[in-house]
């Protein structure tokens, strides 16, 4: 547990991100709303999008900055 970022590590890395100009700030609200109101089971969470359906690009981009966070 002492490897995970905390919540306010992870927003404070978002906030220079943005302030970096390496996420919009529509990216910014999105990642820190999955960030603060995520489930800690990923597993259990609904998918965004359905199965079907691939992700776009946006959600992509999305999906790896999360992860990078983590």
């Amino acid at each position: 547990m002492e490897n995970e970022p905390s919540a306010l590590a992870t927003l404070r890395q978002l906030k220079e991100w943005l302030d970096a100009g390496a996420i919009t700030p529509a990216e910014f609200e999105v990642l820190k709303r999955k960030l603060l109101f995520s489930d800690t089971s990923e597993s259990t969470a609904a998918p965004a999008t359905p199965p079907s359906a691939p992700p776009t690009p946006p959600q992509r981009r999305l999906n790896l900055l999360l992860h990078l966070l983590r």
